[in-house]
């Protein structure tokens, strides 16, 4: 893993296991979360949208990545996304809400995981 990524994730404080295991481990994450909403399982919202936020610290890391390290990793995860999409409905807003969206600068077209769910399996724990 290049040093860049890895600084780039330390200063955004990341959690420490994603500072060590860069784009590595955040692709394998991906995958990981791709094969589970493809099976089917039940994704409980607040597990779910921590996912998308992996999601999006997968996309943050590739932006900045070295091209070498970025065309590597860059073919499985857009085979990941291509694997999951027919999996998701779309919705009304992000997952996070419009406020957020607005404050992060989310977009439905950069953002996607944001504004997607998993067609079967998605709970609420309830509420």
């Amino acid at each position: 893993m290049s040093d860049i990524v890895q600084d780039y994730l330390r200063r955004r404080n990341y959690a420490d296991h994603v500072v060590r295991g860069g784009l590595d481990w955040l692709v394998h994450s991906w995958e990981h979360v791709v094969a589970s909403v493809v099976a089917g399982e039940a994704q409980y919202r607040d597990d779910y949208m921590n996912d998308m936020d992996g999601r999006r610290i997968l996309e943050e890391a590739l932006g900045i990545a070295p091209p070498a390290e970025r065309k590597m990793w860059l073919p499985r995860v857009r085979a990941a996304d291509e694997r999951i999409r027919p999996h998701l409905i779309s919705c009304e807003e992000c997952l996070w809400g419009d406020e957020n969206a607005t404050k992060y600068g989310y977009t439905r077209e950069h953002d996607w995981w944001y504004y997607h769910r998993p067609d079967l399996g998605f709970a609420d724990y309830g509420r």
